[in-house]
């Protein structure tokens, strides 16, 4: 019984809930913002529960093609975000 009542504890936190949010999540939020400056995109991704990893690359930069649902790839572009999104 005490062992059912931990589990449930557990499950109930927030740093659990929080690992299993995705870049998904913040689709829309994601997306609003391009045209931001790198710097500015970068602050708000790493606000947002769920994503890991920001990879910013520029035009012409090589990348790897797999799907990470805890990742958001973009393109800068003169210092400005210009395609953004998950994976």
């Amino acid at each position: 019984m005490i062992r059912l009542i931990l589990g449930a504890l557990l499950l109930a936190t927030p740093a659990l809930a929080q690992s299993r949010a995705t870049c998904e999540d913040h689709r829309e939020a994601i997306a609003a913002l391009t045209g931001k400056t790198e710097a500015e995109a970068r602050a708000a991704l790493a606000r947002m529960p769920g994503v890991r990893t920001i990879r910013l690359l520029a035009p012409n930069q090589p990348a790897t093609m797999d799907l990470r649902p805890d990742r958001v790839t973009g393109l800068v572009q003169d210092g400005r975000v210009a395609q953004i999104g998950c994976g």
